[in-house]
């Protein structure tokens, strides 16, 4: 598991084989964003991650707390 918010985001993007590139349109960032996140993310954009990548437990990228993944 990473230890960092950027590192775990990784995680989750090569677990879905989804690119930065197609991350970054699906959210509206620019293609390198993944690669600047340094301590934490915007909140604005947390929520466009949620609305477009629902199974993705946004506390686990933001915090390393639970799984990667939500459960059902």
């Amino acid at each position: 598991m990473g230890n960092t918010v950027k590192e775990r985001l990784t995680e989750y993007l090569k677990f879905k084989e989804i690119t930065k590139s197609a991350f970054g349109r699906e959210v509206g960032v620019s293609s390198a964003y993944v690669n600047s996140i340094t301590r934490t993310i915007n909140p604005d954009i947390i929520k466009r991650i949620r609305l477009s990548y629902p199974d993705l437990n946004t506390d686990w990228v933001l915090l390393g707390e639970g799984q990667m993944l939500k459960t059902q």
